[in-house]
């Protein structure tokens, strides 16, 4: 037990153990400083915080500081030296574009999908993409091709603004069972993996522009229309 207690002793000096160097700032200034911690955005020294996107390089003077931090300094772009030699800098990951994709696959529910279906889109003019849509809508094959706008096509969530024509309403059973088209618009988000993932989700709401002859059919039937319909879709990018 003495023993185990020595070593965590030990260990624990060994952790935060101050380690002296020298800080040059993207200003050109430069401090001599003793760094007691790294964090992910931050630089701790005895006498300050600095954040690490103003920090050019830092030379460590005496003991190598611990793997974590000196990974988390490379890969923020700050050059580090150990006893003046400097330590090969790491690239660091990058967030998810959907710009290296050239279109994607995908399945899902909702008009997108022509009803439970599939998903075709095709990165055109950025950021635009095309889709068609190919499913089952309860009562024959549904369909839908249109577009979409992304507002911010470069991050792992982006919002999206889409217009497509085709199937957008359905009479399910007897005689009169029938498919109407038409145009929708609406708008979702699409949710991707953070690092180089061009697999998404896709959810989104849409407004459909009904044909008369359906307005008609469920005001004398007495049927309740849902106004602002839902999709959800998994996509795979390719």
């Amino acid at each position: 037990m003495r023993f185990l207690l020595i070593n965590i002793a030990l260990f624990g000096c060994l952790v935060l153990k101050a380690q002296p160097a020298t800080v040059r700032f993207d200003n050109e200034l430069k401090a001599n400083v003793v760094v007691t911690k790294v964090t992910d955005l931050q630089l701790f020294t005895q006498t300050s915080t600095y954040s690490l996107k103003v920090i050019r390089s830092i030379s460590f003077w005496e003991d190598e500081p611990d793997s974590v931090s000196l990974y988390t300094l490379r890969s923020n772009g700050i050059a580090v030296y150990l006893k003046k030699k400097r330590l090969a800098p790491i690239e660091a990951p990058k967030e998810y574009t959907e710009y290296t994709s050239n279109g994607s696959f995908g399945f899902g529910v909702g008009l997108e999908y022509g009803g439970f279906g599939t998903k075709l889109s095709l990165l055109t003019a950025k950021p635009v993409g095309l889709f068609v849509g190919l499913g089952y809508n309860l009562e024959g094959l549904g369909y839908n091709v249109g577009f979409d706008i992304k507002f911010t096509p470069r991050k792992t969530t982006t919002a999206f603004i889409t217009a497509m024509y085709g199937y957008n309403a359905v009479i399910v059973g007897g005689e009169d069972e029938k498919t109407y088209y038409g145009y929708s618009v609406g708008m979702g988000v699409k949710l991707t993996g953070k690092y180089r993932q061009k697999n998404y989700t896709s959810l989104a709401f849409l407004i459909p522009f009904r044909d008369k002859e359906f307005v008609n059919y469920a005001k004398a039937t007495n049927q309740f229309v849902i106004p602002v319909l839902f999709s959800v879709g998994y996509n795979l990018g390719f």
